[in-house]
């Protein structure tokens, strides 16, 4: 009896396609740290997490990786206008939405930086109220 075989072919597995203008969300969390899609990225979400102040609330890490999502879509469809030379009505009618969205999302980190919070001096040599050392080096005459 002959049985049918088929040859086996390795698998192909599919080239990870390139991030562009209407790139979701999840493609974007995808992008190789190493390309110039994520070293922009990269870089803008630390210079704003340095404009909040550096520890960001919850709501202000939300608002910078709003951000920074907006500002590399807004990039490639820069790109895209100075490769093609001009923008679809669509292209342009979404690349005006994303900047608007991009604009209200900067307005709410807000305008100038926020100052890196410092710990009092007290809190650092451990002063307590008495004006004393809250340590247990015990008491001295």
């Amino acid at each position: 009896m002959e049985e049918n075989h088929r040859p086996i072919r390795p698998k192909r597995y599919a080239k990870p396609r390139a991030i562009g203008a209407y790139s979701s969300a999840g493609a974007m969390a995808k992008v190789d740290g190493r390309s110039k899609e994520a070293l922009f990225m990269q870089r803008l979400r630390k210079e704003l997490l340095a404009h909040v102040g550096g520890s960001p609330s919850a709501t202000q890490r939300l608002l910078v990786e709003r951000a920074v999502r907006l500002s590399m879509q807004v990039e490639l469809m820069d790109e895209r206008f100075f490769k093609d030379g001009e923008l679809s009505e669509r292209n342009n009618r979404q690349l005006l939405a994303w900047s608007n969205a991009l604009t209200r999302t900067l307005s709410k980190l807000g305008i100038n930086p926020t100052k890196p919070k410092v710990p009092a001096l007290t809190t650092i040599i451990g002063v307590n109220g008495a004006g004393r050392l809250a340590s247990s080096m015990g008491s001295r005459p």
